[in-house]
C-alpha cells in the first residue's frame, strides 16, 4: 500500500539533490538513527513526500508513534535534515472469518453510562468474500489477518412502530464499534457456510417485527428484547438443521432477556 502522508520543503538545491534517506530515531542524536523499512521519501521539485514502503512492518499494537528523520543528500554529499512524527491509527482486527455470537456493553437508558448489561447479535464474516463484496447486506468492513473484509450482523432492537415500542429485526442494522465486540460463541456446521448464512437470513426475514419491546423482559410480562431475539434465532438455527452447533458462553455477564428467547413459531 502506498499513501501520501506528509510533505517537506528542503533548502538543498533541487537540481543537485540525489536522494532522501528516511531514518527512525532521535533527530538530535544521530547515533540512534536506523534506516526505516516502513517508510520512504521521494523528491518532486525539492519537496519530499513520505509514503508507506512496507505496510507489514507497521503494527499499532507494537508501535504507535514513529519518529522519522528525513535526510536529503546532494551530489557533493552535503545533507539537510528535518523531522516528522507519524502516529498510527488503530484498526480493529477480528480473529478470523466465520459466523459468531458477539455482544457488547450497552449504555443505561437513564444515565447514558455503561449499564453492565449486554446486547447480543450474530456476526457473519463470510469466507467467500468475493460472493459478498457487492452484497448490500454486507456494507461494513473489519480487518482479519491484516486484510479488510466485509461483514454483516443479524439481530434486533427497539423501534417505534405506529407509536408502539416494537422489537424489530433487520440484517446489518447495527452500527457497531468493532473494538467493543466480545466473542461469546461460535456457530458451526458440517455443511456449506453459504447455506448457513442463507438459513440465518431466511429465519431473520421470517420474523414479523411485531412483538412488544421492553428493555428488561421477564417471565411475568409479555415483552421481549434484543437478547430474546438473538437467543431465539440461535435456537431456531439448531432446530432447523441438525448439522448446526451453537455453543454460547455468556461468561457470567448480564444479558437481560436472554432467558426469555423467542419461540420457534416466531421464525
Amino acid at each position: 500500500m502506498t499513501m501520501s502522508l506528509v510533505k517537506f520543503q528542503f533548502l538543498t538545491p533541487q537540481d543537485d539533490l540525489c536522494c532522501i534517506e528516511v531514518y527512525e530515531g532521535d533527530i538530535n542524536d544521530p547515533m540512534t538513527w536506523v534506516l526505516s523499512d516502513a517508510f520512504k521519501a521521494t523528491d518532486v521539485n525539492g519537496t519530499a513526500t513520505i509514503t508507506v514502503n512496507n505496510e507489514w512492518s507497521l503494527d499499532h499494537e507494537t508501535k504507535i508513534v514513529h519518529n522519522l528523520i528525513l535526510q536529503a543528500v546532494d551530489a557533493q554529499g552535503n545533507t539537510a535534515t528535518t523531522g516528522a512524527t507519524i502516529t498510527l491509527t488503530d484498526e480493529v482486527e477480528w480473529g478470523g472469518m466465520g459466523v459468531f455470537v458477539v455482544s457488547w456493553e450497552v449504555a443505561s437508558p437513564f444515565t447514558g453510562n455503561p449499564s453492565g448489561h449486554h446486547h447480543s447479535e450474530i456476526l457473519i464474516i463470510p469466507a467467500d468474500q468475493e460472493a459478498h463484496e457487492n452484497d448490500p447486506l454486507f456494507t461494513n468492513k473489519v480487518w482479519v489477518d491484516r486484510i479488510e473484509v466485509v461483514y454483516t450482523t443479524v439481530g434486533a432492537d427497539y423501534e417505534l412502530v405506529n407509536n408502539v415500542g416494537t422489537l424489530v429485526s433487520t440484517a446489518n442494522r447495527s452500527a457497531i464499534d468493532e473494538d467493543r465486540w466480545s466473542q461469546r460463541g461460535t456457530i458451526a456446521t458440517s455443511g456449506d457456510e453459504e447455506d448457513l448464512i442463507d438459513l440465518i437470513f431466511s429465519l431473520d426475514a421470517a420474523y414479523d417485527d411485531d412483538l412488544p419491546y421492553f428493555a428488561f423482559p421477564n417471565a411475568n410480562n409479555n415483552f421481549w428484547n434484543s437478547n430474546s431475539y438473538a437467543h431465539g434465532l440461535l435456537n431456531a438455527l439448531e432446530t432447523s438443521d441438525s448439522d448446526i452447533t451453537v455453543a454460547v458462553n455468556l461468561g457470567g455477564l448480564s444479558f437481560p432477556g436472554w432467558d426469555k428467547p423467542l419461540g420457534m413459531a416466531e421464525f
